[in-house]
């Protein structure tokens, strides 16, 4: 019996053994990539962080990863000697309490780790020359590195206990994936960062798993830890991410991760030119490949796993609805309090150029015996020769003795020294009001990014709300006639919107499309849903194909533009698109760059192609000129201007509706008469928060509408009616050409801008 009962029980003493071994090389290997982990390149206390957290009999392995870190790290951190022997000295620390209980030990770990980082600062402060920024950033770190200890501690505790991204605990979890996502962002290849995709994959298990609380938090965090990383562009697509996993977690994994992928890339394409997109692009990808796979044993490990969906449709709408107007509350208070916070920073930011002159006399003069005769009896010179030394920096070259006053340069004792203090301060006094400028900026790109995707998740939520079920039979009809076609339908939907009007959606294996009469088969549904269908419009991925089938329109639209370049130029700095979306719109974009040449065409092209892409995806177009803002106030950091002007037809009902933002009059041809629309709203990309005017009217076949850019009323707008008249009943193109010619005759000023002439008349449908 002994010997059976020792043979049973050695397996599991290995195991133990070997589960332990794991969990000292896991401890060793956090140390070695939290010291990684560096906040503006400077800052690296949370290998010293995790190492006062470590649990006692794990302290040794914690702190030799770290020393390790810190060693590898040595040369990218003027500090990490520091750290060395902050660690060093914490080992002493915890070697001389173990004498107390354990828990009394590991409740004041993170405390010690804090004193061991003031110590080791105040140290390094003190032989390198005592100022207040080094205290200053000593007990920043030591805050730091306290509150980085207490959530390591909280963070393991709940994974121990199966509960990382429970309520109590997900802050703590995320804040510590954060941190390690700082540390593994140095690993990348070709620009696509293992950091970057574990946040991606932390914000989606938050998301779909823990709520859209936990997602929103995650998000922000992992956003956070991005910017503190150097990647400040991802900030607004996590947080945006984020909050649209969680949005979307009623429908699983797919939804959630289509969700974050949706709101990401909303971000990236509105955001600076500058930044990369590619890279991010690939990022999504992977790390939503990886949420995919990840097994259910880990997901209940960490707490997340939640019940399987068994919601019917009408429900899961409702959810997915009353989540989405939460959201949009969410976003709109964030950007309002965004708006806030940017409006409150820019009155408080005021000039701080007294700063380099009291740094400089603190440094130079101050020591300097002739100090009371330059400061009292000649202040006025020494004033007049500090103002023209920061003059010449900021001209864009280092102040020299050939700067000052000739009398002050002879009589001064220090001017070399002077003279050196100031570009030093001046150097950096620049930089701050940069770098306070560029955060300004990116202040209202982010708030117009969070006020646009809470206007389209507005949009979504009323969109949802109105539909309805189609007739209970439509879909079983469908169904059996795409059997007996033997094309093999996966999935018939068919539903209706606010206006009774019908759209149908079957999804079929690609390789059967072929088997498909396209016009036949909207003949053949027109019977079934007793509405008059179009031809299918084809969604085709990898393994299967969407055919969409939606109402025919009574009316159609016929459009003709013409367009002159200013001068010499090559490219107009106008650009003009139309087209016609799935949803029975006919839609004409025209934007005005500022300026002329190849600058003002980059801008309307980029206004128009961003505008076109949103509102072909089904976004509004008040929201979708807040993206398109957002990107005009961050492309290259400098003021962008670009009019927007917007016609947007419905086929069904021919209703327009007419979108200006500083943009030139439309004229409307009907009834043998001309209307003008005016508007006296500012362009896009000059200020925070821009919007349309926005102007309703009622068409009807063989009605004209007439958009123009600012070149071709340069002159006026009265000659304009008489010369609509004219063309009415020339094709469209010639009406555009004619107006333009016009137009560019009656330039008589010498002056040439870029013109453009777009039209579309109203057809009725055969």
């Amino acid at each position: 019996m002994q010997t059976a009962s020792a043979s049973s029980e050695r397996p599991e003493r290995l195991w133990e053994g070997k589960q332990e071994l794991v969990q000292q090389a896991l401890s060793a290997a956090m140390g070695f990539l939290f010291s990684g982990a560096s906040i503006y390149g400077s800052a690296s206390p949370f290998g010293v962080a995790w190492a006062g957290a470590a649990q006692p009999d794990k302290a040794l392995a914690s702190s030799l990863g770290a020393l390790i870190g810190y060693l590898f790290s040595m040369g990218s951190s003027s500090g990490t000697m520091r750290y060395l022997a902050a660690i060093i000295l914490l080992m002493g620390l915890r070697w001389s309490l173990s004498i107390f209980s354990e828990r009394t030990v590991r409740m004041f770990s993170p405390l010690m780790a804090g004193l061991s980082i003031l110590v080791t600062g105040l140290a390094a402060v003190l032989a390198g020359g005592a100022t207040l920024y080094g205290v200053i950033m000593t007990i920043s770190e030591v805050v730091l590195t306290v509150t980085g200890g207490y959530l390591f501690v909280k963070t393991v505790q709940g994974i121990a206990n199966g509960q990382a991204f429970a309520s109590g605990t997900v802050i703590a979890t995320a804040v510590t994936c954060g941190i390690l996502m700082i540390s593994l962002t140095r690993i990348s290849v070709g620009g696509v960062s293992l950091g970057h995709i574990l946040a991606i994959d932390l914000v989606l298990c938050c998301g779909c798993f823990a709520g859209q609380g936990a997602g929103a938090i995650a998000g922000i965090a992992a956003g956070l830890s991005a910017a503190l990383a150097g990647d400040g562009y991802l900030l607004a697509g996590f947080a945006a991410g984020g909050l649209a996993a969680g949005v979307f977690s009623p429908t699983g994994r797919i939804g959630s991760a289509a969700a974050f992928a949706v709101a990401n890339a909303i971000c990236l394409v509105t955001g600076s030119p500058s930044q990369p997109v590619i890279p991010p692009l690939i990022e999504v990808t992977v790390a939503s490949g990886v949420f995919m796979l990840l097994p259910t044993g880990a997901l209940t490990r960490m707490g997340l796993l939640r019940p399987a969906d068994t919601a019917d449709g009408d429900m899961l709408r409702k959810v997915i609805t009353s989540r989405l107007r939460r959201t949009k509350n969410a976003l709109s208070e964030i950007a309002e309090l965004t708006g806030q916070v940017n409006r409150k920073l820019e009155r408080l930011g005021g000039d701080d150029f007294d700063s380099v002159l009291h740094q400089t006399v603190d440094s130079v003069c101050r020591k300097c015996p002739e100090s009371a005769s330059c400061w009292q009896l000649k202040y006025n010179d020494t004033m007049a020769a500090f103002n023209a030394a920061a003059a010449a920096v900021r001209a864009g070259a280092d102040a020299t003795a050939s700067d000052l006053p000739p009398h002050f340069a002879a009589s001064c004792k220090r001017v070399e020294p002077m003279l050196s203090a100031v570009n030093a301060q001046m150097h950096r006094y620049m930089g701050r009001q940069g770098l306070r400028r560029e955060m300004s900026q990116m202040r209202m790109v982010v708030t117009d990014q969070f006020d646009g995707m809470a206007m389209v998740l507005d949009a979504v939520e009323k969109e949802l709300d109105e539909l309805s079920a189609a007739r209970p039979d439509l879909d079983r009809l469908i169904g059996d006639y795409f059997d007996r076609a033997e094309a093999e339908p996966v999935s018939v939907t068919s539903f209706t919107d606010r206006y009774g009007r019908i759209t149908v959606i079957v999804e079929v294996p690609k390789r059967k499309l072929g088997r498909i009469d396209r016009a036949m088969s909207a003949v053949d549904l027109s019977e079934f849903a007793q509405q008059e269908f179009d031809a299918p419009e084809v969604i085709e991925d990898e393994n299967t194909a969407q055919l969409w089938y939606t109402g025919r329109a009574q009316y159609f639209a016929e459009f003709g533009i013409s367009q002159r370049s200013a001068g010499e130029a090559k490219l107009c700095g106008d650009s003009g698109e139309h087209f016609t979306d799935r949803g029975g719109r006919a839609c004409m974009l025209l934007s005005d760059g500022m300026g002329v040449g190849t600058s003002a065409a980059l801008d309307a092209t980029m206004t128009t192609s961003l505008l076109s892409r949103l509102v072909r995806a089904g976004v509004g177009f008040d929201a979708a000129l807040r993206l398109v803002n957002s990107a005009l106030i961050a492309k290259a950091g400098e003021e962008r201007l670009a009019t927007v002007d917007a016609a947007c037809l419905d086929l069904y009902t021919c209703h327009l509706e007419l979108y200006k933002a500083g943009a030139a009059p439309t004229f409307i041809i009907r009834s043998g008469r001309v209307m003008e629309v005016e508007s006296a709203s500012l362009p896009a990309g000059i200020l925070q928060g821009v919007a349309f005017e926005k102007t309703d009217l009622g068409l009807d076949a063989g009605d004209i509408v007439v958009m123009v850019s600012d070149g071709v009323v340069e002159t006026g707008t009265d000659w304009v009616p008489s010369q609509l008249l004219a063309l009415k009943d020339k094709p469209l193109d010639d009406l555009c050409r004619g107006l333009l010619d016009t137009a560019r005759d009656r330039r008589i000023d010498g002056r040439e801008d870029d013109m453009t002439v777009m039209a579309a008349a109203v057809r009725k449908a055969s």
